[in-house]
């Protein structure tokens, strides 16, 4: 394994050159690494992964990393996380509480990387479902839900679910389940933590506000200007679905609602402990865009 990795105790990224996978397969990829509440982190992709769909994410390992442990997703597409103490100098690691990190997406952070990877607990997750079918003739851009997209904090990892439409909360040290909300429609990307709360966005065109530590709905708001279910590829979602992950920063959470630019995108930033609209993007969500590559 080849790694490119920086920073103190803690988290920190490196790309893992050769990962024998759960089909023999060499599997190039991203890994991620952080410390307590933190996690440590590994997506993996192969060329298999890129090609074909299905098959991935199946299985989820839990390793210790001396301090620090991971959950590993063997398959095509693959993640790691797990929880620790304390860095490999005694201080306290930090949480992963969003997608890349951060709100601005870097997907850095000042904790190092622990070593001495080991085996501590396993998971099966079921095979992902995604929102479009491989798009051969376009590089496959729309591949954004190929794997789950956990994230990590206060001492659990977090894990939203396109196929059980739910987030799911896992304790990071023995892998037990700790609780799940349901929601209307696909989970397709990491959630938001921060302030003991979880924020997911859902297909079915709703962020949801669930307390951290029991998983209980707090409020909910709706992206759309109405509610219009519809059948998209085959799965039950709103007409506008909160697809995107939710991004937390001073006490505002944003999302967005709506795919096709005909039909409205409509964003929203939110009052984080009580889901009051501060602002939505009113004059332009709505406006009429034609398709920008309609043929």
């Amino acid at each position: 394994m080849k790694a490119v990795c920086g920073g103190g105790p803690g988290l920190a990224w490196a790309v893992a050159a050769a990962f024998t996978g759960a089909y023999g397969a060499l599997i190039n990829g991203l890994l991620g690494l952080w410390d307590r509440g933190g996690v440590v982190l590994l997506r993996i992709a192969s060329p298999e992964a890129q090609q074909k769909d299905g098959g991935v994410m199946k299985r989820c390992y839990c390793l210790r990393m001396g301090m620090a442990t991971a959950l590993i997703a063997s398959a095509c597409m693959l993640l790691i996380t797990g929880p620790t103490a304390h860095g490999e100098s005694g201080e306290e690691g930090a949480d992963w509480p969003m997608w890349r990190f951060d709100a601005g997406r870097t997907a850095a952070s000042p904790h190092g990387l622990p070593s001495d990877l080991q085996l501590h607990w396993v998971r099966e997750l079921p095979t992902p479902k995604r929102a479009w079918l491989q798009q051969d003739d376009d590089g496959d851009k729309l591949a954004f839900d190929v794997s789950y997209e956990p994230i990590a904090y206060g001492g659990m990892l977090i894990a939203p679910s396109m196929v059980r439409d739910s987030v799911t909360a896992y304790d990071l040290r023995t892998g037990d389940e700790q609780w799940r909300f349901y929601t209307d429609g696909p989970v397709r990307f990491a959630p938001a933590a921060g302030a003991g709360r979880v924020y997911a966005a859902s297909d079915d065109g709703c962020l949801y506000c669930l307390d951290a530590e029991t998983g209980e709905l707090i409020w909910k708001h709706r992206g759309g200007p109405v509610t219009r279910p519809i059948l998209g590829n085959g799965r039950l979602i709103d007409t506008w679905p909160a697809r995107g992950g939710p991004v937390l920063k001073d006490g505002v959470v944003y999302y967005a609602a709506g795919i096709w630019p005909s039909m409205g995108v409509f964003i929203h930033a939110l009052d984080a402990e009580t889901g009051a609209r501060i602002w939505p993007n009113s004059t332009s969500g709505s406006a009429f865009v034609g398709q920008p590559h309609a043929g």
